[in-house]
């Protein structure tokens, strides 16, 4: 699961799109952070695990959750918090 961007990079008319399994799934999806949103919400409808880069998970995803959008009463794991 990939965010990309399509146009001149961070600008007014830069629209974002959403990639799964190299099938574009979402376009033109105006800002960055609805971007975020669309695809944390499709990440969790679709039940996918969060993604393993040698042999540790990743933490993105759980700092998104708890911190940014404050599920969990903002707790962290250990490994995260550092």
């Amino acid at each position: 699961m990939f965010i990309g961007c399509m146009g001149p990079g961070y600008q007014d008319d830069t629209k974002f799109l959403i990639i799964i399994e190299s099938q574009i799934v979402m376009r033109n999806i105006p800002t960055f952070a609805q971007t975020v949103a669309q695809f944390c919400a499709l990440h969790y409808a679709m039940n996918m695990h969060y993604p393993v880069h040698k042999n540790r998970p990743l933490y993105f995803f759980e700092f998104l959750q708890k911190v940014i959008f404050g599920l969990e009463n903002k707790k962290l794991s250990p490994k995260c918090a550092v």
